[in-house]
């Protein structure tokens, strides 16, 4: 799968662009399950705590493991069990919109895998009118199975550093 020219590259860089809005679109309607096809076995999911170190920089604490989650596939699956039929399932469900922009393939590997960048938007409005929005980027690894992606590897870093008390969201 070695990509060698611009032409390449663009079309490779569409075509992941192209995953992500299919991705985008399921968790907006929350079909968790399809969404959860889209996930490598192999899958590590984590959401590095940020620090703000000056006004200028945002740095992730990824690099000493500092996670606001730290997920593989099973706990992925067992959240999505628990949100679609817990003991108290959202009725009516929350609204979601998912933006997923400048998309960027990092490094193309010989195994098939890619790494990407990622600029994201999620906003959501619960059935007691509260709203929330959500800013940030992802590094993810995608694994091409050949008829289509798998996420391998997410990293999904806010440009907040703190969480709502509810917090439900997959990115």
């Amino acid at each position: 799968m070695a990509r060698s020219n611009s032409a390449d590259l663009q079309a490779l860089t569409f075509e992941i662009d192209r995953f992500y809005s299919d991705e985008s679109e399921l968790l907006e309607r929350a079909d968790y399950m399809a969404w959860a096809e889209l996930l490598d076995d192999e899958l590590v999911y984590v959401m590095p705590q940020s620090e703000f170190v000056d006004r200028r920089v945002n740095r992730d604490l990824d690099y000493i493991g500092a996670h606001s989650f730290d997920e593989d596939k099973a706990s992925v699956l067992n959240r999505i069990k628990w949100l679609l039929g817990g003991p108290t399932p959202e009725v009516p469900a929350t609204k979601r919109r998912m933006l997923v922009t400048n998309v960027r393939v990092l490094a193309v590997h010989d195994n098939g895998e890619v790494d990407t960048d990622s600029k994201f938007l999620v906003w959501e409005m619960r059935s007691n009118g509260r709203s929330a929005t959500f800013i940030g980027h992802r590094r993810d690894t995608l694994r091409s199975n050949g008829t289509g992606w798998k996420i391998v590897r997410r990293s999904a870093v806010l440009d907040s550093a703190v969480l709502p008390k509810s917090f439900t969201n997959f990115f």
